[in-house]
């Protein structure tokens, strides 16, 4: 998966005390304590489309919870963050179809920035073929449509890939035509997989009788 956005959090800091703290699953990069930024990654792996992203951070000396939506089109955030050991950072990830949350307690040195990098990775909802018709069984001769419905969770295009046992397919895209010869007693197999582009498919196939 390869990220799909990312943002920076810059904030002047207020004087007071600083200890090295580091703690949160997933933490990527250094967290440091001393004259130097304050710097860490949380990395995320979604499913569905990004609906939106808050940062909240508690402490020490912190009277009210500091939150911040971030912009998911700039991706940036300024605010001020009192230094201090122990500075909860929450992120939340929303997507339509889940919520992420992953905490992070780092330490804000004095009168230094602190960059919190969040890597975002969506992960891929395949197709769903809901309906393919005529149905299984159906007489066909010479010149029958196929048609295909499908849907994709994470709106991606869509691609067909149709193939047949039996005569020749023409056209393209959720509805074909199967172009078949007479024959006395013979059925067509035929086949469609459908692709988002992004390695999830679905595949269906319905057998008609040939005459």
């Amino acid at each position: 998966m390869s990220p799909l956005a990312g943002f920076l959090l810059l904030g002047t800091l207020a004087a007071g005390p600083c200890n090295t703290t580091t703690g949160g699953e997933g933490i990527t990069g250094t967290i440091a304590c001393g004259s130097g930024a304050a710097t860490f990654t949380a990395s995320y792996a979604v499913v569905g489309s990004v609906q939106s992203v808050k940062v909240t951070v508690t402490g020490s000396g912190i009277s009210s919870p500091i939150e911040k939506n971030i912009d998911i089109k700039t991706l940036q955030a300024t605010f001020n963050v009192p230094s201090g050991e122990g500075r909860l950072f929450s992120i939340e990830v929303k997507t339509d179809a889940a919520t992420y949350t992953q905490n992070y307690t780092v330490c804000v040195p004095d009168n230094q920035p602190v960059s919190v990098g969040v890597a975002i990775a969506r992960e891929n909802r395949g197709p769903v073929i809901t309906g393919m018709s005529p149905a299984t069984g159906t007489w066909v001769a010479y010149s029958q449509p196929v048609t295909v419905s499908a849907s994709d969770p994470d709106d991606d295009v869509l691609s067909y890939e149709w193939s047949t046992t039996r005569g020749s397919i023409s056209g393209s895209g959720s509805s074909v035509t199967l172009n078949t010869s007479y024959c006395s007693i013979c059925t067509a197999t035929v086949s469609v997989t459908v692709r988002d582009g992004r390695g999830g498919n679905a595949s269906a196939s319905r057998t008609y009788n040939v005459y």
